[in-house]
């Protein structure tokens, strides 16, 4: 087993349940992928761990709604890595919550539901 899979393995396993902490009330499905990326550098390479953390659109057939992050470190920290956990699903809580809000208002014109709508229970 090479460092990087192990490296990979804990990072993923903090995402992880980091995710699973931040959608326990919403009920949101995340999904994420990790990889190490060597970046060049004056003095040599570094080494940056790239996070891609993906919700699904509110409308049916389009594409995953995506924030990405990077963590330069060749062995980031829990607290760091939670932390880029939770603001990427901060930020896709709200991407999701306007798009909700762009399909409402090119559905009718309006930020709202039309009056009739109102009350209604589909």
């Amino acid at each position: 087993m090479s460092a990087y899979s192990v490296s990979a393995d804990r990072i993923g396993a903090w995402i992880a349940d980091e995710l699973d902490a931040q959608s326990a009330f919403s009920g949101d499905e995340f999904g994420y992928g990790i990889t190490m990326i060597p970046v060049p550098q004056p003095r040599g390479t570094a080494i940056t761990w790239f996070v891609l953390v993906t919700l699904r659109h509110p409308l049916l057939g389009h594409d995953a709604l995506g924030a990405s992050s990077q963590i330069q470190a060749n062995e980031p920290g829990e607290a760091q890595v939670r932390e880029v956990a939770r603001e990427s699903a901060a930020s896709l809580r709200t991407a999701y919550a306007n798009a909700k809000k762009d399909i409402i208002s090119k559905g009718n014109g309006h930020s709202e539901l039309p009056a009739a709508l109102k009350g209604l229970q589909l």
